[in-house]
Formats: structure tokens, sequence, C-alpha cells
């Protein structure tokens, strides 16, 4: 048959020469739109993190030591002081955090912050914890508002109006950033353009693992799904990298620093990957699953198809679509829940606490901020290569649960090694040993938790509901996004007794929960995760059994 239905040729005869799955326009269209549509998530989670270290540096006055510098600074309403020479705040003349001597004096005002382990006080600068998680938590309540409708939505319009759709919407958000960034009343335009990227992050999130599962030849289908987390690392990683070399800090005395121009640059990117899904959904081939579900509705056929029907048939030729159903039964309860549980290991357990504000943790641990922040994305990136090998080798469920185990300890050692009192403060041994735990939980979550959630969210539930499923999961891993986003700065903070407490105190406690949350969630996982559609067709080509009574079995257990 030919290469461009997406499917692999049927069983070959003595003598013939099996054509490579690869070359099939399915797979090629697969990997592609996973790559785009991951490059995209990427920069957009990346991009915050940068783009609160930009705002504290712009807003930090005292930093400034030219005039011309100073004064260019309006968003910030600096000002240069000639009795003083130096650059001060708006509040100058009415507040100086520097003549108090001990913590609750500069407590008492709501201007200033004690730097608990410096004991110094300083004005406060750039947003704080609660900005910072409104406006983190706005991207991932856009994708909660998305996730959930994109899988009929899609259903409805289709796989490549759905890519351009999220191009256009792409586009509307960034444009929003970029005017948001340039106004001196910015944060308001940021939180709703955050939300509109969100939404487009949401939906791509369904459409990339939904659209390999249905083009795919079956034994690339794992590969190709886990391309997507890579993708989706490269582009954190992107951000991190633009956000190092445009890095404004240096910038304290040059007349015409461009400081607000640096991070239009930095969104340069995002322009860019946003632009690619353009001829990208242009390029693509539509699903034909979708295009023969659109033809049974129109001849009014009712073709009900099993777990690998709905894929592809045994000779290579496509099939019928399956009608939706309701996953909201109880004969799906264990999928549900194990849904649940996938997403619980995959966002409670704390690694937007560390791609989103890394910076900080990593200024905790004594790294100046962007350069450890490049330094955690890069191993981000370099862990997640380490995933394809794995995937193609064992199972993903497998994998899912044994990097689950492994990120519990990590999240255990890195609360252990700030717990006040039990390694000198800011000490070379405690550094050392939070790093390695960060670096740890980094590691197990690129080689399993992050590549196998998006195979396992569409490849845990039953063919008819897997479309409603794979939203389903996909939007409770945006619903405890939301809770890490907006609750770790402001718990960390709160856990401190305020932002002039020991923020190690309050970031041990947050890994202590997120250990906590591992451990019950891998324990559950352990107990009563079936085997996902994927492990039985490995084992059916080991055993030769058929596994489609067993898949069945397994999601209605």
């Amino acid at each position: 048959m030919s290469s461009d239905a997406g499917y692999p040729a049927g069983p070959s005869t003595a003598g013939e020469v099996v054509e490579s799955p690869w070359k099939t326009t399915g797979a090629r269209a697969s990997a592609g739109v996973n790559v785009l549509g991951g490059l995209f998530l990427g920069f957009i989670i990346g991009f915050v993190p940068i783009m609160f270290e930009y705002q504290s540096y712009v807003a930090d006055c005292s930093r400034y030591t030219a005039a011309d510098a100073c004064n260019a600074l309006t968003v910030a309403g600096c000002r240069w002081d000639n009795a003083t020479a130096a650059c001060v705040f708006p509040d100058h003349d009415t507040v100086a955090c520097g003549l108090y001597e001990n913590q609750d004096s500069c407590k008492a005002n709501d201007a200033c912050y004690w730097r608990y382990h410096k004991r110094v006080c300083q004005h406060r600068k750039g947003w704080d914890s609660n900005e910072q998680g409104l406006l983190a938590g706005a991207q991932i309540v856009g994708a909660m508002i998305s996730s959930p409708t994109a899988g009929p939505l899609t259903n409805k319009i289709g796989r490549r109006a759905s890519i351009a759709v999220c191009a256009v919407v792409g586009l509307l958000g960034t444009l929003m950033i970029a005017i948001g960034w340039a106004a001196e009343e910015r944060y308001a335009v940021l939180v709703v353009a955050e939300a509109v990227v969100g939404l487009v992050g949401g939906w791509l999130s369904v459409i990339c693992p939904m659209y390999c599962g249905e083009m795919a030849a079956r034994q690339l289908e794992e590969t190709i799904g886990v391309l997507f987390q890579l993708a989706v690392t490269f582009g954190i990683c992107c951000a991190a990298t633009m956000g190092l070399i445009f890095d404004p800090r240096p910038d304290t005395a040059t007349p015409h620093a461009h400081l607000q121009e640096r991070l239009q640059i930095v969104l340069a990117v995002q322009w860019v990957v946003t632009l690619a899904l353009i001829p990208a959904a242009w390029a693509m081939p539509e699903s034909t699953l979708w295009l023969q579900e659109r033809r049974a509705k129109q001849h009014d056929t009712n073709a009900l198809l099993d777990d690998d029907v709905a894929r592809r048939s045994e000779d290579g030729q496509p099939a019928a679509a399956t009608p939706s159903v309701n996953v909201f039964r109880l004969r799906y309860l264990t999928p549900l829940l194990v849904g649940v549980a996938l997403a619980s290991a995959q966002q409670l357990t704390g690694i937007n606490a560390i791609m989103i504000y890394g910076p900080r943790l990593v200024g905790a641990i004594g790294l100046q901020p962007l350069v450890g922040n490049f330094c955690i994305m890069l191993w981000n990136f370099l862990t997640c290569c380490a995933s394809v090998p794995l995937v193609r080798r064992f199972p993903p469920r497998v994998l899912y649960i044994a990097s689950t185990s492994v990120a519990t300890v990590a999240c255990a050692i890195t609360g252990l090694a700030v717990v006040p009192g039990v390694l000198p403060s800011d000490s070379t041994a405690q550094h050392v040993l939070s790093g390695l735990g960060i670096m740890a939980f980094i590691a197990a979550f690129e080689c399993g938790i992050g590549p196998c959630f998006y195979v396992l969210a569409q490849d845990t539930f039953p063919a008819e509901v897997r479309s409603a499923g794979c939203s389903y999961t996909v939007w409770v891993q945006f619903a405890f996004n939301v809770v890490i986003n907006w609750g770790f700065p402001v718990a960390m903070t709160a856990f401190s007794g305020g932002p002039s407490g020991d923020q190690d105190q309050g970031m041990s406690i947050c890994f202590f929960i997120f250990a906590g949350t591992g451990l019950v969630t891998a324990a559950y996982l352990i107990l009563r995760m079936p085997k996902s559609n994927s492990e039985l067709r490995r084992e059916e080509q080991l055993l030769g059994e058929d596994p489609k009574t067993r898949a069945v079995t397994n999601a209605s257990a």
C-alpha cells in the first residue's frame, strides 16, 4: 500500500524487502507534530522563570551605577539621586531599608524584607510570591480550560485544523506577551497573555500524542511519543540558554543597555516556533482514522473496534473509527484512577517547582540564578535524551513506576539537605547535597515520568474512550500543575515564616511533601496500575498470544 497512509506495510513474503516504518508519511508527520508541539510547550514553560528573573533585575534600582542606566528604567520608577550619587527606588524619600539593623524592624516595613542568612535588610523588588504564583498559574489555567475540550473539538474539526487554530491563538498570545512586557503597567496584560498561550499548550498536549497513536506504526508509537517530552525539554533549555545569553545583570552602567528589549529578543524563539505550526498544519496528512470516522457518520455506519483495530488492522490497512463513549463509567474506574495517579507523579512530586522557580532554588543553594537555571535545564534535556533507548527497551509502565520511586528518594535528599541545623547554612556540603538531590530528581523524571506520561495517558484507556481518557488525564495533570505553580512559592514563603524568614525551612518542608506524594503514588501504581496496551503487545510478540481480550479485561478491572 502507499506509504502516505501512515501505516506499516503488511506482512512480508519470503525474499521481500520490508519498508522501514519511518519512511511512511504518517510516521514523519507524527514526529514533526510532536517535535513542534513539544518545542512550543517547552519554551512557554521555560520562558516564565526567565521573565521572573528579568523583572527582578529591571526593578532593582539599587543595581544601577550610572544616571543614564538608572533613569532609563521608567517601568520600575527608578531615579538618579544626585545627593547620594546612587540609583534609588521611587519611595526613597520615605523608605530607607538599609537603616534597619534587625529582622523585626525590617519586617515592620512592607517595602522591605530581611535576607535571613546575610543578615541585611533590603528593598523589595520584582514580583512577590503571590504575583509570581498567579502569573505562572495563569498559563496552566489556560491549559486546564483547553485540555478537556481538546479531544472532542479535535474530533469535530480534525487534526490539521486543530494545529492551525493552535498556531493562530499562539501568535495572539505571543503578541500579547510582547505588548505586555513593553507596557509600564504590564502585570495584568502578562497574566492574560500567559493564559492565552496556556490554551495552546493544553490543546497541543492532547493533539500530539493522539495524532501519534493514530498515524505512527505500532513499533514507533513509544519512540515518537517520547519525542514530545524530548522536544519539551529542548524548548525549556532553549529558553534558559537565551535568558543567559541576554542576561541584563551585567548592564549596570551602560547608558543605553536596552534592558527592556532583551526579553523581547528571548521571545523571538517563541515567535519562530509558533509560526512554524502554520506550514506544519498545511503539510501534515489528516488522520486516517478521523477521516474514516467522518465517512462512517456520513454513511450511518456503526463499526465497533477493539484496541488493535482502532489503530490499524493486522494487514496494515486503515480500520473504521470508533464512536465516542462516555469515559466516566464504572467500568473505566481503574484507568480513571490510574490517570489521576499518573498526573500526581508527574506534577505533585515537584518538577514544575524546579522548572518555574529554578533561578530562585539555585540562588538558595549558592549559584548565580540564570547560570544555575541554565545548568538545570541543560541537564534536564540531556537526561531526557536517555529516555529514548530506555523506552525502547522497557515498558513505559515499568519505567514510570521505577522513576517515580527514584524521584521520591531524590526529593527526600533535597529536603534533608536544607533542613535548618542539619548542615551549616550556605556551606559547600549543603550546596552539594541539595544540588545532587535536584539533579537526581531531574534525571529520574526525564528518564521515565516525563516521556512516559504522554504515552500512558492515551495507552492506558481502551480504544473507545482513548480520546476522552487522554483529555481527562492531561486535564488532571494541569490541575495539579496549578497547585504547584501558584502554591509552591506561596507555601515556601509561608513555611519559612514570611519573606524575611529562613527560606531553607520552607524549601525543606515543600520537598518532604513532594517525597511523601511520590511515595504514595508509586505504591498505588505498583498495586493497581494494569499493563498498558503497548505492554500487552510486547507480550504478544514474545509469547505469540492475542492480547486483545486481556487489554479489555485490564482496562475494566
